[in-house]
């Protein structure tokens, strides 16, 4: 059995979000609660799963982990990514309403 956490999106913002031992959400890899043990896994996941029944959370899942240096660190790559935050510029302006087929270059160059 390989160490395990729960993680998820926000619903309201889609950020990313870990399932903490009080039962709570967080958008902290490290406030996560670790479970060692298969059935504390699946416990876990099914009281997260509250959440996504009542709209706050999104497509809620275990993911594995290993704990070094008392740091959290998912195993696979996308959860690294995920962790980390997005992968993209969040400073960039949105396509406003109505516009959705222009160049998104146009907006880089402040047209």
């Amino acid at each position: 059995m390989t160490t395990q956490i729960v993680t998820a999106n926000r619903l309201i913002d889609g950020l990313v979000v870990y399932f903490t031992s009080d039962d709570t959400w967080s958008q902290w890899i490290a406030d996560a609660h670790i479970s060692i043990e298969e059935s504390k896994a699946q416990a876990s996941l099914s009281l997260a799963l509250a959440s996504v029944a009542h709209s706050e959370v999104v497509d809620a899942y275990l993911i594995d982990v290993v704990t070094e240096a008392s740091t959290i660190k998912p195993v696979r790559y996308r959860e690294t990514i995920r962790a980390k935050g997005p992968s993209v510029s969040t400073s960039l302006p949105h396509i406003p309403a109505g516009r959705s087929n222009v160049d998104s270059s146009a907006f880089l160059n402040g047209v």
